[in-house]
């Protein structure tokens, strides 16, 4: 296989600057990639390969992750779908599919909803829900700060959340560069490392669902912690497409991306098929 070109950049919005990772071996709408808390783009590489000569690629890294500016702003859905819109006008990219993994999901559903006319389709990869009444507990219980400890008790608090909390099947083995990966983005993110995720337990996913437009695809692996919410809202809105993935956890769109690859890419045309025709 003839090597991927991955090329990495920067583009201007309102306040700051945006990272991303871009492969355009592809024809047709661009796939738009948001990562989860507390990761990078750098986490879709391997999906990017997979897709690479039928689908063109963008991975973004949401404000306060990775190599993006750090926000000063309340978190909110509404917030970084504005960002990101500013960003790909900035690249030029008009219409798009979306691809969102945890928070990243929140991230696509935001965008289908906000700027229906550019949004193809959003695909969800674990979407964590929360009704009313669910979002204060959750913030308190996955959304706690990290605050600098001269003894470096804040490495240690990344540490267990990335090598213990984050993978929670006990035969799936992660590989050490992906788990010191991870570390090294959360603690990039810093003491308000949890900043996406109260932007997720403060949207209204449940309602935004109801009222989508374009075409949504549910997906998630059997291993993956919030399942549970990925299970209720699939039962909800039978509607839309669902896949879950047999033993695989939560990287499965990086671990297996090319088990996850051709169903991306048969989802995207029909769903260009329902809305372009």
């Amino acid at each position: 296989m003839a090597e991927v070109n991955i090329k990495k950049g920067y583009v201007d919005v309102s306040d700051g600057q945006i990272h991303y990772r871009k492969q355009s071996d592809g024809a047709g709408p661009f796939l738009i990639l948001f990562h989860m808390t507390a990761s990078s783009s750098e986490s879709y590489e391997s999906l990017m390969t997979a897709l690479a000569g039928d689908v063109p690629t963008l991975a973004i890294d949401t404000p306060g992750y990775g190599e993006s500016y750090k926000p000063s702003a309340e978190p909110s859905m509404e917030y970084i779908g504005k960002v990101v819109l500013e960003a790909l006008d900035a690249l030029g990219v008009d219409q798009f599919h979306t691809f969102g993994h945890h928070t990243g999901a929140s991230i696509a559903l935001e965008l289908a909803c906000a700027a229906p006319g550019r949004t193809l389709s959003a695909i969800l990869n674990g979407v964590a829900a929360s009704d009313p009444g669910e979002g204060e507990e959750m913030e308190r219980t996955y959304a706690y700060p990290n605050p600098l400890d001269p003894l470096g008790d804040h490495v240690l608090r990344a540490w267990n959340r990335v090598a213990n909390g984050l993978e929670l099947a006990p035969h799936i083995q992660l590989p050490p560069e992906l788990v010191h990966r991870e570390l090294i983005a959360t603690l990039k993110a810093g003491e308000n490392w949890a900043w996406g995720y109260r932007a997720v337990f403060r949207d209204n996913i449940p309602e935004k669902l109801k009222r989508v437009t374009r075409p949504i695809f549910f997906v998630i692996a059997k291993h993956d912690g919030v399942m549970p919410w990925h299970i209720r809202e699939v039962e909800r809105n039978p509607q839309f497409a669902s896949y879950i993935a047999p033993d695989h956890g939560v990287f499965y769109s990086e671990l297996a991306s090319q088990d996850l690859a051709p169903r991306l890419r048969e989802f995207m045309q029909s769903a260009e098929a329902q809305v372009l025709s």
